[in-house]
């Protein structure tokens, strides 16, 4: 019987504990979705979507595509996928070094290890200009 206690218990204080989750503002994946009900997010228009998807392709690779861009009143998000690389992106000032990638089975080439150092490189150009925009 006594087990029986303990095991409804313990159910009761995860369910305590999920229903009480506040995900640190701070940490890039848990803020975001905070974020999202609190404040409000700016979005670019189609012009300003093409003109930053066209400045990353130059520096980048060809074809990107975005997933989203948000702007925030203390960040900027921005997701997509290097196209011809299969490399999905996401960009953020939430967090010092604030770039991330996502790949299955990448042959670690010359070529292709070219194209990550060109998309750290674009993400400190990128991450200088959104910082000064959003002050």
């Amino acid at each position: 019987m006594n087990s029986n206690n303990d095991y409804d218990d313990m159910k009761k204080y995860i369910r305590l504990m999920k229903e009480n989750y506040q995900p640190n503002k701070n940490h890039f994946f848990g803020g975001a979705k905070q974020r999202l009900i609190k404040e409000e997010e700016k979005e670019l228009s189609d012009e300003e979507l093409q003109i930053e998807k066209e400045k990353m392709e130059d520096a980048v690779s060809k074809p990107i595509e975005f997933d989203n861009i948000k702007i925030y009143s203390d960040n900027v998000e921005m997701s997509g996928t290097l196209i011809r690389e299969s490399i999905k992106f996401t960009f953020s000032l939430d967090s010092i070094d604030g770039i991330y990638i996502s790949a299955e089975m990448l042959q670690l080439s010359d070529p292709l290890l070219e194209i990550i150092q060109k998309l750290r490189s674009y993400y400190i150009t990128w991450s200088e200009y959104w910082s000064q925009e959003i002050r």
